[in-house]
Parts: structure tokens; C-alpha cells; sequence
């Protein structure tokens, strides 16, 4: 994992210097820092290594697909608020619509 900087060089510890951490936030659409190599890509080398063949392209597809059906679900009503039986579905259509 890495972070980039708006000059876009990897923020390392070091850039901090004796400064404290201030703030801790979670990002979670790529829109402060950027996971590389990409989800999709990473699911590609985990099937290689069980000799499951898959592309990319695909993974990226269903990866994309699968991530906005999670956004408007949890936004209609979040999936931590659900029962244990509705968590199970929701998890179950996550996986069929990925």
C-alpha cells in the first residue's frame, strides 16, 4: 500500500518528521489514498496461486459492480442495521451481483 502526496511522490513516515499524527480517517473509494496494486488485480493473484485462471478486466467489472450495489443498499438502509438473517442475504446477493 502506498500513499500519495498532491505532488503525487509516496508519503512515507519520514515526511512527518517529529510531528505527531493528528488524524487517522478511513478512506473508503480511493479518493485520499490509492491501494496498488488494485483490489481486482490482487483477486487475479490469489485465484493464480490456487491455478484458478481469471481476468482482470473482468475482476475489475464485478469488483465495480459489486461495490455500487453495496453503496446503494447500505445508503437505502445499513447493512449494520439489519438482522442476522438480512445480513446473510445482503452478503449472499453481494456475491452473486460481484
Amino acid at each position: 500500500m502506498s500513499l500519495i502526496s498532491e505532488t503525487s511522490r509516496p508519503i512515507t513516515l519520514d515526511d512527518l518528521g517529529d510531528r505527531p499524527v493528528r488524524l487517522v480517517t478511513f478512506d473508503l473509494y480511493d479518493t485520499l489514498i490509492e491501494l496498488k496494486p488494485r483490489r481486482w488485480e490482487r483477486l487475479q493473484a490469489a485465484l493464480r496461486r490456487i491455478d484458478v485462471a481469471a481476468d482482470a478486466e473482468a475482476l475489475k467489472w464485478g469488483d465495480v459492480a459489486a461495490e455500487d450495489y453495496f453503496t446503494i443498499e447500505n445508503g437505502r438502509w445499513p447493512i449494520r442495521d439489519r438482522s442476522v438473517d438480512e445480513q446473510h442475504a445482503f452478503r449472499l446477493e453481494h456475491l452473486r451481483v460481484w
